[in-house]
C-alpha cells in the first residue's frame, strides 16, 4: 500500500526479550514468520516509478524508464511486459551514442535480510534483442565487506521476446544488496530492458527510518504500543524525557508513516528491555512531515543519560494511532488482500505478484478461460489426433540428460507440466495441444495468452502457437521459437488479433536428435479474451467428434484439419469420398495410365531437380509425407497421365 508516497506493510511478529512476551504490530501483509522483523521487498512494474531500486553513481550512465519501443530500430522491446501495450513502462539501457562498448549502467536495491529457512530469490523479465547485445549481470553486495559476488548473467541476443529469469542467492548470512548491471555491446542495436521485478518469501527488506509499534499482545490492539524505529540493522526506541514528545505533531508524523491519521495517548504501558537500544532523542516535528526521519533530531544513538535506564524504561515513547484510511489502487490495477497494487494484466497468470498469492485465488481466476497448470489433468485442453504423437503430462526431470526442465516453472519437482519428449521420435514429427473452445473476434478488446515454455537442448525443434479461424478456416502462426533458450523457463505474453472467431493450439516439432525436449506450463488468457458460446449457423453443419465444434460440411475431407481434433478428415467421415488420396501409403484408387509416355513418381522431401518442385508434402507439411510428381529430367514435350 502507498500513502503520500510512502510504502507501508502489515505483519505480526513476536519478540522474546528478558522473558517477557511482546507482540510487534506493523501495518503490513503478508504475515511474516515469528522470528523476522522485516517485510518483503516490493515488486516493481516500473509503471509509476523505480519503486525501491536506485540508480548507482559508480557506473557510466543510468537506466532509462520507457514506454513503447526504444528509439533504435531492430533492438529493444516493442512494449513493456506488464501490460504489453504502449501504456506500460519498463527500464532499459540505451546503447546509441554517446555510449561506448563495455560501459555499464547499474541499479541497486535496498538492504535485504536473508531468511534463515529458505533462499532469497529475485525474479524478473528481461528483453535482450538486437545484433549488438552486450550482457545483463546480477550481483550481490555484502553489507559488511561491500564486496560484489557474481550471481547470474545473460550474454548476447536472446530473441525478440520478454524472457523470465529467477536468480537464487545461496549461502548468504548477512544483509546484502542486489545489483542489476547492463553492459553496452559493440553497436547501437544493443538495447537491454528489464521489467516486473519480484522477490520470494526468503527475502526481507530493512530500511533505516522504518517504524513499528510493539505491545504485549492481545487484547491490546495492534495500533497501540511502544514506538520503535529501525537503524543500522537494529530496532530501537525513541526517548521522551520531560514530555518532549508532542502527540499532535511528532505522534501524528509517526502514525502517518504507519498509514494512520493521528495519534493519542496509549492506554497501557509497554517498556522496552534494557538491552534494546535508544536510537533517537529530542525528536521535533511540525506535523506535516511524511516520516520521522524528515523531522529534526540529533545524531543516531546520541541520547541523554536519563534515557538509558538500567531498570524499567519509563522514558520510551508510547502512543495509540487512530483512523486508518488507505488510498485505493489505480483504476488499471487490482487491490491485493494485503493492499498491494498489481496490474490487471498480471492477474491469474500463475505468478504470485501480490506477495500473498491473492492474485491467483480460484475465486478470482475461475472465470478466466483456458487456464490450466496441468496439475490434475489437461483441463479443457485436448490432444488432437491429426499429429504424429502426444504431449506427455510429466513432473520432475526428463529422462534424457542435457535437455528438458528439472521441475515445473515454479521449481516444484512434484508438480506437473506438459512435455514433448524427443526420445524415440523422428525429425519433423509433430505433437499438438489444442484448446477446442472458440474465442470471439478481438477487434474491440485486447486479448492475451500467457504461458511458460522450456526449450533446452542442442537439437530443439520448433514450438509454434497457431490460430485457426472458424469461418474462413485460415491457419496462421501467431508465434514461434526455434532456438534453444537455455535451462530456464521462459514467459510469453502474446497478444491475439483476429477479425473472426478463432481457436488456438500449440504445435511442437521434433529436432534432429533426442536432445530436443520441449515443455509448456501454466497457460492462461487475459479476461478480455471472450469465449464464443454461439450456435452452429451453417446451412450444412458438421459437428466435430470430440471437441463440440461446428464447421460447414463443405470443409470436410479437404485435407485441411478444420476441426481441432481432425475428425473432419477421419477415415470414418471421408471413406466414401471418390478419388480421395494423400499418397502416404500408395496411389489409393489411382493408377498409372498406359496411354502416356512415362509415369508419375511417388516421392517425399525434395525432388531430384534443384530449384524446382516442393521441399515437403502438403498433408503432413514435412519431409516425412508423400506426394506424386512428374520428373522433367530427360523429358521433352511429353505428357503424363495418372
Amino acid at each position: 500500500m502507498t500513502l503520500n508516497g510512502v510504502v507501508f506493510y502489515a505483519a505480526v511478529l513476536f519478540i522474546f526479550s528478558s522473558g517477557v512476551h511482546s507482540e510487534v504490530f506493523e501495518l503490513a501483509v503478508p504475515t511474516l514468520p515469528p522470528n523476522y522483523e522485516f517485510v518483503h521487498p516490493l515488486p516493481c512494474d516500473f509503471d509509476h516509478s523505480l519503486c525501491q531500486w536506485v540508480q548507482m553513481t559508480a557506473d557510466n550512465f543510468d537506466w532509462t524508464r520507457q514506454s513503447g519501443s526504444t528509439p533504435s530500430g531492430s533492438t529493444g522491446p516493442a512494449n513493456d511486459h506488464t501490460k504489453g501495450d504502449g501504456t506500460g513502462f519498463y527500464l532499459y539501457i540505451e546503447t546509441s551514442s554517446p555510449r561506448r562498448e563495455n560501459q555499464i549502467a547499474r541499479l541497486i536495491s535496498n538492504y535485504i535480510n536473508p531468511s534463515e529457512t529458505e533462499d532469497c530469490k529475485l525474479s524478473l523479465y528481461y528483453n535482450m534483442y538486437g545484433n549488438a547485445i552486450g550482457a545483463l549481470n546480477i550481483y550481490s553486495r555484502d553489507m559488511g565487506s561491500q564486496t560484489d559476488d557474481f550471481r547470474w548473467s545473460k550474454v548476447g541476443s536472446q530473441g525478440n521476446a520478454w524472457n523470465d529469469a529467477t536468480v537464487t542467492f545461496h549461502n548468504i548470512q548477512n544483509p546484502f544488496q542486489i545489483i542489476i548491471e547492463g553492459v553496452v555491446g559493440d553497436g547501437v542495436q544493443g538495447d537491454i530492458a528489464i521489467d516486473d521485478t519480484h522477490f520470494s518469501n526468503g527475502c526481507f527488506r530493512s530500511e533505516d527510518g522504518k517504524v513499528r509499534l510493539v505491545n504485549n499482545g492481545p487484547p491490546t490492539p495492534p495500533n497501540e504500543g511502544r514506538v520503535e524505529i529501525y537503524y543500522n540493522n537494529t530496532w530501537g526506541t525513541i526517548c521522551d524525557l520531560g514530555n518532549s514528545w508532542n502527540l499532535d505533531t511528532d505522534g501524528k508524523v509517526f502514525c502517518r508513516q504507519l498509514g494512520y491519521d493521528y495519534a493519542e495517548s496509549a492506554s497501557g504501558f509497554y517498556p522496552a528491555a534494557v538491552d534494546v537500544p535508544v536510537h533517537l532523542d529530542n525528536v521535533t516535528c511540525n506535523g506535516t512531515e511524511e516520516m520521522l526521519t524528515d523531522c529534526y533530531y540529533g545524531d543516531w544513538g546520541v541520547v541523554r543519560s536519563q534515557c538509558l535506564s538500567t531498570g524499567t524504561r519509563f522514558t520510551d515513547v508510547q502512543l495509540k494511532c487512530k483512523d486508518m484510511s488507505p488510498p485505493p489502487c489505480h483504476l488499471d490495477h487490482h487491490t491485493c488482500d494485503n493492499e498491494m497494487c498489481v496490474s490487471q494484466g498480471k492477474l491469474c497468470d500463475y505468478t504470485d505478484d501480490c506477495g500473498d498469492a491473492s492474485d491467483e485465488e480460484n475465486s478470482l481466476c475461475d472465470v478466466y478461460p483456458g487456464r490450466c497448470d496441468f496439475q490434475d489433468d489437461l483441463c479443457n485442453w485436448i490432444q488432437p489426433s491429426n499429429d504424429k504423437f502426444d504431449w506427455t503430462r510429466y513432473k520432475g526431470s526428463t529422462p534424457t540428460p542435457n535437455t528438458g526442465p528439472e521441475s515445473d516453472h515454479n521449481g516444484n519437482t512434484d508438480h506437473y507440466y506438459m512435455l514433448m519428449e524427443a526420445t524415440g521420435r523422428r525429425y519433423y514429427e509433430n505433437a499438438k495441444l489444442a484448446l477446442p473452445q472458440t474465442f470471439l473476434p478481438t477487434r474491440d478488446n485486447q486479448c492475451f495468452i500467457r504461458f511458460y515454455y522450456h526449450m533446452n537442448g542442442n537439437d530443439v525443434g520448433v514450438l509454434r502457437l497457431k490460430m485457426l479461424t472458424t469461418i474462413t478456416h485460415d491457419k496462421s502462426i501467431v508465434w514461434y521459437e526455434s532456438d534453444p533458450q537455455g535451462d530456464d523457463w521462459q514467459f510469453l505474453r502474446q497478444e491475439l488479433n483476429s477479425d473472426e472467431s478463432f481457436q488456438l493450439y500449440f504445435e511442437g516439432e521434433m529436432g534432429r536428435s533426442d536432445a530436443g525436449d520441449i515443455a509448456i506450463d501454466d497457460v492462461s488468457f487475459s479476461l478480455d479474451c471472450k469465449l464464443d458460446n454461439g450456435t452452429c449457423n451453417f446451412p450444412k453443419p458438421f459437428n466435430c467428434t470430440n471437441t463440440g465444434e461446428c464447421i460447414s460440411e463443405d470443409h470436410t475431407c479437404d485435407y485441411h484439419h478444420n476441426c481441432l481434433d481432425g475428425s473432419d478428415e477421419s477415415q470414418e467421415v471421408c471413406s466414401d469420398r471418390p478419388g480421395r488420396c494423400d499418397f502416404e501409403q500408395g496411389l489409393c484408387s489411382w493408377d498409372q495410365s498406359c496411354f502416356d509416355d512415362f509415369n508419375w513418381k511417388r516421392n517425399k522431401y525434395d525432388t531430384d531437380t534443384t530449384s524446382t518442385g516442393p521441399s515437403k508434402d502438403h498433408t503432413l507439411k514435412n519431409i516425412l509425407g508423400y506426394y506424386v510428381y512428374i520428373d522433367e529430367i530427360g523429358r521433352a514435350s511429353c505428357r503424363e497421365r495418372v
